[in-house]
């Protein structure tokens, strides 16, 4: 190739990109500064989105974990009474009775399947147990002495 060849080449190649090169020449540097700074902020407020959505979503995350923890909260809740609440029951019908566990089988009998998470209900006079029901599978807890089992002193 001649040095010809190589010019005419090099004026094609100026020639293709000369109204890219005129439109960045145009521009003074004021505009430039501009447009960099428009840029800058745009792509600051964009970061901007991403962070907030972001938070929302660990909010979102964080408010459904409270929610199910209430759920399950209120559930516990709610099975302690019932399971608590037999007690005073049984109390009561026995007090209308005194000392007379006579009716306290045919009592437990109606009453215990009204309470899910009881699976008997005992009577212990001075924390000895003296009556269970129902009596099958758990006869060995017949004259237990409450205060005296260490495991089961402090809530006797």
């Amino acid at each position: 190739m001649c040095k010809q060849d190589k010019i005419n080449i090099k004026s094609l190649f100026e020639a293709s990109f000369d109204g890219d090169s005129q439109i960045v020449s145009r521009l003074s540097k004021k505009q430039i500064c501009f447009l960099s700074c428009v840029f800058v902020v745009l792509v600051f407020l964009g970061g901007i989105l991403v962070f907030l959505f972001a938070d929302n979503k660990k909010n979102e995350y964080r408010l459904a974990a409270e929610n199910v923890s209430l759920n399950i909260s209120n559930q516990v809740d709610q099975l302690c009474f019932r399971t608590f609440s037999i007690n005073s029951t049984v109390a009561d019908l026995i007090l209308l009775d005194q000392k007379n566990f006579e009716n306290f089988q045919s009592i437990s009998e109606r009453i215990l399947p009204s309470y899910a998470a009881a699976d008997c209900i005992q009577i212990a006079p001075n924390g000895v147990v003296s009556a269970v029901f129902p009596l099958k599978g758990n006869e060995n807890v017949l004259g237990h002495d409450l205060f005296a089992d260490s495991a089961r002193s402090s809530e006797a």
